[in-house]
């Protein structure tokens, strides 16, 4: 037997995937397949598309995970299937809650092992540990999230920095990044296929069925609700329909073609309001983003002058989504990155997108130290901050809908897309927890919702730091004018996602309230008809961020 090839022993093993849809850079996979057969296993979890209210009355609330995530998710999913199938093993995909799942599957497979990787917050941890009270086999549990391994670190994570910058200087140049893992060269399942598993109940099998079914339970949940009432389900309304009708056919087709080989590239620099075609869900295409980025186009050396740009395809990097769900690996990204480095060139920008993904580890690692203190009001500090729940100017926020342009702008970027810059990111989050004075959880969960990268450390973690409860004790605000002027000086990206505000001239884009009624019909923009009047006065409203800092 040549050392290439896998040692297939009669001793199969399962995969549970979770946030690591991918095949490289994946010990657990690598692992199982040295012990033999492997069948990897996703279960989407009904807990994920729950109602959230927070208290607000139930016609503002929304789902945990929105259309754009499940389109991601899906199309993700069926990348991972085709590559595992390409190997010689593949994905069994179901719906429920793998507790109550997976015993049924390893009872039906004969699988010895369940391998995974571990997550690090709390519904996830609790997860992991119903699995491993529900299972009558061994469950071995790997780190593969972070760039940074945690066994690396030269502390306890229970002494974690409270600082970024404390934690950076610990690890920057100190700690070995390992190198990714290779993927598989082949792999094994010869036990039942996917199609003849059964299970107690009427439990639903198949990536496209599966997402569906999520789908129409997110409608019949979300009645007469924000989500459902200003058509954040009916936009793009048939993308999981038509994967759900069109699934065998749109298979046979992807059978025929090699998508790795047939990608596309125009869609890959496509303007950002396109984020179905930009970000189009797998590893295939979150590896042909990092190609793209770093050899094809070498964009990458102009990342740290142009990442806070507004919109642009290539911009900034545009890993997130990938990274979110798995489909690309931080180490991989790094390892990339390095040879580029040695390759081609390196700069202050290949070095800033580690730094980057520096934060990402931090917040991953904050996450697991603090545990469940970064969903409370008062987050890691617990010091909550004199906010309150206002169902009306959250609606306004949520929908674009403040009178503010350039808040408006981002928030209708994500309600359309599922994505918005970190720029806007900053913005719409200090305009809700210290403008509007409204509890920054609603915002990190209505982020949850919609975005396509959605990580549960990254979002927490930089809302809370951009609310005062965070890493960060600063009192820290962004004045929303000045940044619309230095970031979008002409109103282009204003007039991108504010139709109605195209006619208005430079002076006014960002402060319509400023022009008088004639103006107003002369730019054919009416305040309160065509375009809300603003929801507060902005100048007043930093004059009370001001009162309630500590004295």
């Amino acid at each position: 037997m040549s050392s290439s090839t896998p040692p297939f022993f009669q001793s199969p093993s399962i995969v549970w995937y979770r946030n690591d849809l991918r095949v490289h850079d994946h010990e657990p996979l690598l692992r199982a397949s040295a012990e033999g057969d492997v069948l990897g296993v996703f279960c989407f979890d009904p807990r994920w598309i729950r109602q959230i209210n927070y208290g607000m009355p139930k016609q503002i609330g929304f789902p945990k995970m929105s259309h754009h995530r499940l389109r991601f998710l899906r199309e993700s999913l069926q990348d991972l299937q085709k590559r595992l199938q390409k190997l010689g093993s593949d994905l069994l995909v179901v719906y429920g809650k793998p507790e109550e799942l997976l015993p049924f599957i390893v009872e039906q497979s004969g699988a010895e092992r369940v391998h995974y990787h571990g997550e690090v917050a709390t519904e996830e941890l609790d997860a992991e540990q119903a699995v491993t009270d529900a299972l009558p086999i061994p469950i071995k549990r790997y780190e593969g999230g972070s760039m940074l391994h945690p066994d690396d670190l030269p502390f306890e994570i229970s002494r974690l920095p409270n600082g970024f910058t404390s934690f950076r200087k610990k690890v920057e140049d100190k700690v070995e990044i390992r190198p990714p893992k290779p993927a598989p060269k082949a792999l094994r399942w010869e036990g039942k296929a996917i199609q003849e598993f059964r299970f107690d109940g009427n439990v639903i099998i198949g990536t496209a069925d599966v997402i569906h079914a999520a789908e129409q339970e997110i409608r019949r949940n979300s009645a007469d609700s924000l989500y459902a009432a200003h058509s954040i389900v009916a936009a793009d309304a048939d993308v999981t329909r038509q994967g759900h009708d069109d699934y065998e056919e749109r298979k046979d087709r992807e059978d025929r073609e090699d998508r790795e080989d047939q990608l596309d590239r125009n869609r890959l620099s496509k303007p950002i309001q396109a984020a179905e075609d930009l970000f189009q869900g797998g590893e295939t295409y979150g590896l042909a983003r990092l190609r793209y980025y770093l050899f094809e186009t070498r964009q990458v050396l102009q990342y740290k002058f142009t990442r806070n740009a507004l919109f642009g395809a290539d911009t900034s990097t545009k890993f997130s989504p990938w990274l979110a769900l798995g489909c690309l690996s931080p180490r991989m990204i790094y390892a990339e990155i390095k040879r580029f480095e040695e390759e081609v060139e390196s700069n202050v920008s290949t070095y800033w997108v580690i730094f980057e993904l520096l934060w990402r580890d931090f917040f991953r690692f904050s996450a697991i130290r603090h545990g469940r203190k970064i969903f409370l009001k008062g987050g890691i500090r617990q010091n909550p901050p004199p906010s309150h729940i206002n169902p009306d100017l959250f609606h306004a926020w949520a929908t674009g809908q403040t009178g503010i342009p350039f808040i408006d702008a981002n928030m209708r970027e994500l309600l359309k897309t599922g994505f918005m810059s970190n720029r806007g990111r900053q913005n719409v989050a200090s305009f809700l927890s210290q403008n509007l004075n409204i509890d920054w959880r609603l915002g990190a969960a209505w982020f949850e919702s919609l975005l396509l990268d959605y990580d549960v450390f990254s979002n927490w973690g930089n809302w809370a730091y951009n609310s005062t409860v965070g890493h960060d004790a600063r009192n820290r605000y962004f004045n929303i004018l000045k940044q619309a002027g230095d970031y979008d000086p002409a109103g282009e990206y204003v007039r991108m996602w504010l139709p109605e505000l195209a006619m208005l001239p430079k002076e006014f884009i960002h402060q319509p309230w400023e022009m008088t009624h004639d103006q107003q019909r002369l730019f054919d923009v009416v305040l309160g008809q065509d375009y809300p009047h603003p929801v507060l006065n902005l100048e007043a409203s930093y004059g009370a961020i001001h009162r309630r800092q500590p004295r």
